[in-house]
């Protein structure tokens, strides 16, 4: 998958030229650092958090919210 899209003109010199969908956080991921990856675990936020500790504060907020 990643060499066939930067064969396909999305990407010049490692920078995208168009956005580009991914299935999910880790065949995003897969795709930048061209091997397999927990996305959830990889990618993080400016502030160092991880996505999977993001989606766990929302999903914890959510369950704390629905038992009111």
């Amino acid at each position: 998958m990643r060499q066939k899209i930067l064969e396909s003109g999305k990407v010049e010199n490692l920078v995208t030229t168009e956005d580009i969908l991914f299935s999910s956080s880790s065949a995003a991921a897969d795709f930048i650092l061209g091997y397999s990856v927990s996305g959830p675990q990889t990618w993080k936020a400016k502030d160092g958090h991880t996505l999977k500790d993001i989606e766990n504060s929302q999903t914890n907020e959510k369950s704390y919210n629905s038992a009111d």
